[in-house]
């Protein structure tokens, strides 16, 4: 039979979360874990848990966990009760009568089921967002009563009062919170939608995984999950007629393992380790004896882009916003897709557990992208699906590691596999999570964003190679009380703007205080420091091993230098002292000198920083931009001017000029050029990255140019009789400064040299 890896995420558009767990032809399993065929059930969503619902029939919660904030059903509720309140004035001394004012208050009586039961407590109620118990003290002059769930709970008295006794049942095994004349003025006077902090007890990965299972009518020695991290599960709850398959989707998502299927056993196993078994390279791909063509014995696919998420949202319960629902995104700065993946984890994790989840969802989704099929020979029939591989080549290095997903025996006993990369993390340093501010009961405020417009070299190699400019906005902590985001918008004439980007991180941006000095070319400087102190948003350090061989973590602009800095030691409130910086990051070595105080810092941080485009024919244009913070009017917003002078598009400097004189006295100039793209290294050829090759070589006379020659390959000639006619005769040594030429923007960055 064939068996099938249960990957955590598994193809990107094949399901909620993308096809979680695949088939499990044939088994018993399958229709135990998943439910009877030929019936179509919703997975379990987030949102689920925060609707309140009156309808009969309607889903009962299942809830997991100590930190739960669950809507549950209105079972029963009283009609309005209306009370009538007079007030006399007037009358008292003088020769008017005696007024009465009369108002009236209303009150009414609810009963909710909240959840499966039973449960450890109800901590906390709110009515709408307002809280109105938080287990001691009570708004609205309201009595509550918690049944929680027992097997002797007993019928509520004020039930039985309005329905009669022995007409009501007591909702054995369900948790049901009753609530007694609640005073309505706080809500409007409109009964408000409840919600709940159930505490059904602690769980972990391990646990709740096994209960899942259990849930799905599987045996102790059906399954086997201690292979599984042991983390802490705040809080999980699944309301919709979900078969448990969809909540170790959404639990192996968001802690990072794996299932797979292997001999009607089911097997969860961390992503995050170890190859489990080696193939060597002889091994991989076997071919039948009957092939005798030579034919490469690996099938490889790779599916389109466009069906791919450019954005992934991941929503969460958060405990440090009253469990009310988050959401931390990830998006590629670079993508040809316009899609956007929603994964809703119906439960309680804090931002920085979901934030770690994120990360290592979207390489996930994007891994799926690539994959292969091959045949290996019968001493591995042991291997199944969900077993993650590596191949030993004949000098003992190994290929990157990479996951079986599917695993069948084939022609003459060769197991025959489908496998796909191991995720890798992609683009910059990862966002810093955020659970934002909970906005209490006034009327909130927002801050004034600060907005950074920068025109930089491209910060990837993976960037479109078009006209454009980096963006990134913070928190100004002025003009407000909050700030949750904003919006940025251009405008040709300062009249009429366009929405261009949005932004929901703020952004680690600032200024230094003190000087950063001249630096080493090309060398990570590891006594190197600057101190900065940021406007908004934050930064942390990063280990030496990241520092040294990641080209992108840690990656910031100071001044007009992309730097890397390896420490951020806090210094106090919103300072740090940047130690250990690498220098001159994509291609602005030349601006490794002449750094001031008072100049800008900004961390290129993914999600923070956002490429936003122009038109070709608008590079050199002064446009208006305007940092538009969430429920601020554009109108309110001072406009900021900003033109692209094209460092996106400018050639990078070369290396390494020599010159070398024939007999007669010419000069020979030669020098390696570098590529804005792909041109990183300093071995071997890089990619033109022009429309055509073009260089200009300006021969200097102290601050004069003196003559310019025009090359079209990395070599041109300075005769002797045009160095007669320069300097009066031919020269030992001469100053050049040596530029590659692109179409659209002209001379790149010089390189200087005496040759």
């Amino acid at each position: 039979m064939a068996s099938f890896a249960l990957g955590a995420l598994g193809s990107a558009v094949g399901g909620p979360v993308g096809g979680f767990i695949g088939g499990l032809a044939g088994s018993v399993i399958d229709a135990l874990l998943f439910g009877p065929k030929g019936e179509t059930i919703e997975g379990p969503r987030l949102s689920d848990l925060a609707r309140q619902s009156d309808s009969p029939g309607a889903p009962i919660a299942r809830v997991w966990g100590e930190q739960n904030r669950v809507a549950g059903t209105v079972i029963w509720t009283s009609q309005l009760v209306e009370a009538r309140h007079e007030e006399e004035f007037g009358g008292k001394g003088d020769l008017s009568p005696t007024s009465t004012s009369v108002s009236y208050t209303y009150s009414v009586s609810v009963a909710v089921l909240v959840c499966i039961g039973p449960v450890v407590a109800i901590k906390r109620i709110w009515g709408g967002p307002k809280l109105i118990w938080d287990g001691a003290n009570v708004r609205g002059g309201a009595a509550i009563r918690v049944a929680l769930g027992t097997l002797d709970q007993q019928p509520d008295a004020m039930i039985e009062a309005a329905q009669g006794a022995g007409n009501v049942p007591a909702f054995r095994g369900r948790c049901v919170v009753y609530i007694q004349d609640l005073q309505l003025a706080d809500f409007g006077n409109i009964t408000p939608p409840f919600s709940f902090e159930v505490d059904a007890g602690p769980q972990t990965t391990q646990s709740l995984a096994a209960e899942l299972l259990a849930l799905g009518g599987l045996a102790v020695a059906d399954y086997h999950v201690a292979n599984i991290a042991l983390e802490p599960v705040p809080g999980f709850a699944l309301r919709r007629l979900a078969s448990p398959r969809e909540g170790l989707e959404r639990l192996g998502a968001a802690f990072g393992f794996d299932v797979s299927d292997t001999g009607y056993r089911i097997r969860l196993r961390r992503r995050e380790r170890s190859a489990d078994f080696v193939i060597d390279e002889d091994d991989f791909g076997a071919a039948p004896h009957a092939v005798t063509d030579g034919a490469h014995p690996e099938r490889h696919t790779r599916d389109s882009e466009r069906e791919l998420p450019r954005e992934i949202v991941l929503t969460h319960g958060d405990p440090d916003r009253d469990l009310q629902i988050n959401a931390q995104r990830s998006d590629r700065l670079v993508s040809e897709s316009q899609r956007e993946l929603v994964v809703e984890f119906p439960g309680t994790l804090t931002s920085a557990r979901a934030r770690a989840a994120l990360d290592d969802l979207i390489g996930d989704v994007w891994s799926t992208r690539y994959g292969f099929a091959a045949a290996l020979p019968p001493k591995y029939l042991g291997r199944d699906a969900g077993d993650i591989a590596t191949i030993r080549r004949a000098d003992e290095s190994f290929w990157p590691s990479f996951l079986i997903t599917r695993a069948a025996i084939g022609a003459d006993y060769r197991l025959e596999i489908e496998a796909r990369p191991i995720a890798r993390r992609w683009f910059l340093e990862a966002a810093p999570a955020t659970s934002g501010a909970i906005a209490a009961n006034i009327v909130p405020l927002p801050n004034d964003s600060a907005l950074a417009l920068m025109d930089l070299p491209l910060l990837t190699d993976l960037e479109p190679d078009s006209n454009g400019l980096y963006a990134a906005i913070t928190d100004s902590g002025t003009g407000g009380n909050e700030w949750r985001g904003a919006l940025l918008y251009r405008s040709t004439d300062d009249a009429a703007y366009e929405r261009v980007a949005s932004f929901g991180i703020a952004a680690a941006i600032g200024a230094a205080d003190t000087v950063l000095a001249d630096g080493p070319l090309y060398w990570a400087d590891r006594k190197a420091t600057v101190r900065v102190t940021l406007v908004g948003g934050a930064i942390a350090s990063i280990g030496e091993d990241a520092w040294l061989h990641s080209a992108e973590a840690n990656a910031a602009l100071l001044g007009d230098e992309l730097i890397q800095f390896r420490d951020a030691v806090p210094v106090s409130g919103s300072t740090y002292d940047l130690v250990g910086i690498k220098r001159g990051r994509r291609g602005t070595e030349w601006a490794r000198s002449g750094h001031a105080g008072g100049e800008r810092f900004v961390a290129l941080t993914r999600g923070t920083v956002k490429r936003v485009f122009l038109d070709l024919g608008q590079l050199g244009d002064a446009l208006f931009y305007k940092a538009v913070t969430l429920t601020q009017d554009v109108g309110d917003v001072a406009a900021e001017t900003f033109a692209v002078e094209g460092a996106w598009a400018r050639p990078w400097a070369g290396l390494d000029a020599t010159g070398a004189r024939a007999g007669g006295g010419d000069l020979t100039i030669a020098w390696r050029r570098r590529g804005r793209q792909g041109g990183g290294t300093w071995v071997g050829e890089v990619p033109l990255g022009e429309a055509a090759e073009a260089y200009e070589i300006d021969v200097m006379d102290g601050a004069d140019v003196v003559r310019t020659i025009a090359a079209a390959a990395e070599t041109a000639t300075y005769t002797a009789a045009e160095q007669t006619t320069d300097f009066g005769a031919p020269q030992a040594q001469v100053e050049v400064n040596v530029y590659q030429i692109s179409a659209r923007v002209g001379r790149g960055y010089a390189l200087n040299a005496t040759v």
